[in-house]
């Protein structure tokens, strides 16, 4: 395997098992590839469902390809996944009291006509369903709604399968209110 960098692209050249590769992309696209395993690495102590990495990851690989001027492999090619639908990566809005409600076959998450675009507003629902936590993005929902069938795909991964870690309850704690003490 050759590795090589110029005119501000990386080049990987070789074979592996007698197929020839080639790969040239740039340093954002390694940057990029770097931050993907980091995420990776880095959900396995976080609470939230496979369904959720899977979309973040998604993202990341598309971002990914953006940035690989060109790709030769035998037998492969880099557009062999298609996106589920959007998901933002690089920011998130925490919402851990939706009000929700079941009809029919579906749960139907409240929001505002305003904070439907999910491009403006990806927001990651915290919901429990009978007795369960499920972290749902927005993405997920099509007109507010999601299919009760699916509403697996986002159980969250805790030990007891309601409570959050406690390197991630902070996000939602609120202040115990005592009477007689000063407000701070």
């Amino acid at each position: 395997m050759a590795i090589e960098a110029e005119d501000g692209i990386v080049k990987f050249n070789g074979a592996i098992n007698r197929v020839a590769l080639s790969l040239e992309i740039t340093p954002a696209g390694l940057a990029l590839l770097e931050s993907a395993i980091a995420y990776y690495l880095g959900w396995q102590r976080e609470p939230y469902p496979a369904a959720y990495a899977e979309a973040m990851l998604a993202e990341y690989f598309f971002d990914i390809v953006a940035e690989v001027k060109r790709f030769a492999d035998e037998d492969r090619v880099l557009y062999q996944f298609q996106r589920k639908h959007r998901f933002n990566r690089h920011f998130r809005f925490d919402c851990d009291n939706p009000k929700t409600l079941i009809a029919g076959d579906a749960l139907e998450v409240e929001t505002g006509p305003a904070y439907r675009n999910t491009a403006l507003y990806p927001i990651d629902f915290f919901i429990v369903h009978e007795g369960a936590l499920h972290i749902v993005p927005a993405e997920a929902l099509t007109a507010g709604k999601l299919p009760l069938a699916q509403l697996i795909r986002w159980r969250a991964r805790t030990p007891d399968g309601a409570t959050l870690p406690a390197s991630f309850r902070w996000r939602f704690s609120r202040d115990t209110v005592v009477i007689g003490q000063p407000m701070t």
